[in-house]
């Protein structure tokens, strides 16, 4: 491998290179996606609960995902809760990404190099899709593209200070989300490629085992376990068997890269075609014994990296291959791969051509890719921005008209979650009652079991993570509205395959007025209102007991009991058959409460809400949680031991998953 030498800095296609960076951030605003993203209500009140004490939780697993924790909560510590400090950071590190690509594309392919990477990170369409949502990839991508730059200059240069440099941020990637393992991966096979010259990469991997082993040492005083920032930061264990759609699966993202999206559209335009063609012609090249380091860089990037987060199994039995969805947010991760493999392409074919022709094969490519992928950007960033313009307008309208008291509140569980994410203390004005997209008869019963409160209908579904049939459109059940719904705000957008019905806010008011309201003496003691809600709940009364809970929970500053009767107020949901009220009582009740006696009981409940919403991933992850973070409470560690040997999953997990388990808890 050789070194490209450096051009001077006055050099043009230097200065056009940072240019096309300046750019970049205009067109990400054009199409802001801001909160479309932001529908993950366990994100969400991790951010919240590190912005309100400044302290990482360690019975919170989103807490594992530090750097994205930490920095969105400070920013919402500053600015509150909004899109600002939500898709700040993801902005800043795209266009950082951005910015250290240019300076590794330099010391890779020379300044026009480096202009030919800005360029595509311009006028890819993902770029501005993804640089303003909910996309924290983007994290570790900038320290996975930091981390290669420092170590292709420290083998070059056989300087141990750039190798060290590079561990730290292969470290600072593994502290944002344990994916950051593929680049690990990727390191790996270049020591193996150039074991004549192994002495150079000495210090990376010594520093990297040292930090490592440092982060053990902090996580071990942090939360009592040296692995937990392994086990919980990215679920790697998890996923869903997809061998039965395995051919499916795999298409997804070559389909993203390559071809038409979901829309359709070219996510990535002509700029995954160049990368293919890049890295083919580098690895001719290396075949040839032509290659030079931009050649073998371009390969290892490819036919290593790209193809690890391709088809690296998150889990692999014998009969079994485990993946979680393939979801375009996560190709942050490796576009700039595809960008430089893409840019070696144009550089090399740059001045390819006829003697006497002006410009060469490379120059009108470069064109052609630039012209395409701006005309499709705007089709590919659409739907998120339009969905987002929906839940902007929702969240308002609700904040307008929000009471004192709690109303119901029904719509697709989508809306639950975002409204959870989106909007602080919603528990006081609203109690969130979700569907699912299992099936229409499931929404019509849904929608006929409405006796009084809100009713939310249509607009625009969850773009690139589910269809039309995620959200609760009226057009297309066989449901007839009926005369006690009065329609208060209708949202209008053009109808496209995103969007089939105006979003609409309807009002229900109950038709039975006979049952007289429970009237609760807010004056008393919480003790006493206490007594008074359980000896309803103990009758089996949850309607008559929640508001005397309710009265509780809303004292300022909060009362001795509002644990108690956060907890009976939220199990009351949880007898109603409301598991997405279920998850955000709890959820809230352990990040306000971390140490009260109800944490383990409320664990439990979310495993059970998760399993009762089909999520059986997620209530398994819940379910071992609580058997290994709670033993000493033996009732609901032993329930939760149960309720995992009833899984069909975990029996499938096949004798190597669990001897590996069984390994780990040691």
């Amino acid at each position: 491998m050789s070194e490209h030498p450096a051009r001077r800095s006055a050099d043009p296609w230097w200065t056009l290179a940072w240019l096309g960076l300046v750019l970049a951030i205009p067109l990400r605003l054009a199409f802001f996606a801001g909160f479309g993203l932001g529908d993950d209500p366990n994100e969400s009140f991790a951010v919240i609960g590190f912005a309100e004490r400044l302290r990482l939780n360690p019975a919170d697993f989103m807490h594992y995902r530090v750097i994205n924790v930490v920095l969105r909560g400070l920013l919402y510590r500053v600015f509150s809760v909004n899109e600002l400090a939500f898709v700040l950071p993801i902005l800043a590190f795209a266009l950082g990404t951005h910015a250290m690509s240019i300076v590794l594309a330099r010391d890779l392919l020379g300044a026009r190099g480096a202009f030919l990477t800005s360029l595509l990170f311009l006028v890819t369409p993902y770029e501005t899709l993804a640089s303003t949502a909910n996309v924290p990839d983007y994290i570790h991508a900038f320290f996975g593209v930091a981390c290669a730059w420092a170590a292709y200059r420290g083998y070059h240069r056989r300087s141990d200070r750039y190798m060290a440099l590079a561990a730290v941020f292969l470290v600072l990637g593994l502290l944002n989300r344990l994916s950051m393992v593929l680049l690990v991966q990727t390191l790996g096979v270049a020591t193996l490629c150039t074991l004549r010259q192994w002495r150079r990469w000495v210090a990376l991997w010594a520093v990297f085992a040292v930090l490592v082993g440092l982060v053990c040492l902090a996580d071990f005083f942090y939360s009592g376990l040296p692995y937990g920032w392994i086990a919980n930061s990215s679920g790697g264990m998890g996923g869903l068997d997809v061998t039965r759609i395995l051919g499916f699966e795999l298409m997804v993202y070559p389909r993203y890269v390559f071809h038409h999206n979901d829309y359709p559209n070219w996510m990535f335009g002509l700029t995954g075609w160049c990368a293919l063609l890049g890295a083919l012609l580098a690895l001719g090249r290396a075949v040839l014994r032509r290659a030079g380091g931009a050649e073998w860089f371009v390969v290892l990037a490819f036919f290593v990296f790209v193809a690890l987060f391709e088809l690296m199994p998150h889990r692999l039995t014998l009969h079994a291959y485990w993946s979680h969805p393939r979801i375009f947010r996560y190709l942050a991760q490796v576009s700039p791969a595809l960008y430089l493999s893409g840019a070696y392409l144009l550089d090399r074919l740059w001045a390819l051509g006829p003697r006497r022709s002006p410009v060469g094969l490379g120059a009108v490519l470069c064109v052609a890719v630039a012209l395409f992928g701006l005309q499709q950007t705007p089709r590919v960033a659409e739907p998120l921005s339009d969905a987002n313009r929906d839940c902007r307008h929702l969240i308002a309208f609700l904040r307008g008209i929000a009471t004192d008291k709690p109303t119901p509140l029904f719509t697709d569980s989508w809306r639950v979650a975002l409204i959870q994410a989106q909007y602080p203390r919603h528990y006081k004005a609203w109690m969130l009652r979700g569907v699912g997209a299992d099936s229409k008869d499931e929404k019509v019963r849904f929608l006929r079991s409405v006796r009084e409160g809100l009713v939310i209908t249509g607009g625009a579904t969850l773009p690139w993570y589910s269809g039309i049939d995620l959200i609760v459109s009226l057009s297309r059940l066989d449901f007839t509205v009926p005369p006690s719904w009065t329609l208060l705000r209708e949202f209008d957008g053009k109808l496209t395959s995103w969007r089939v019905e105006p979003l609409r806010v309807w009002s229900v008011k109950g038709e039975d007025s006979a049952t007289p309201a429970v009237h609760v003496d807010t004056s008393q003691e919480p003790k006493a209102l206490f007594a008074a809600g359980m000896a309803s709940f103990d009758r089996g009364d949850c309607p008559g007991a929640r508001p005397y809970f309710q009265a509780i929970i809303d004292r300022s500053p909060p009362a001795e009991l509002a644990p108690d009767g956060w907890y009976f107020d939220t199990i009351c949901r949880f007898r109603d058959g409301d598991w997405e009220g279920t998850l955000a009582g709890f959820q809230e009740l352990v990040r306000r409460f971390p140490g009260s006696i109800y944490v383990p009981g409320a664990y439990y409940h979310m495993g059970l809400a998760y399993a009762g919403l089909g999520d059986t991933a997620r209530a398994r992850q819940t379910f071992e949680y609580v058997r290994e973070q709670f033993p000493r409470d033996e009732t609901v560690s032993r329930m939760a031991a149960e309720r995992l040997a009833e899984m069909p999953a975990d029996r499938e997990a096949g004798l190597l998953g669990r001897l590996w388990k069984r390994l780990w808890r040691r």
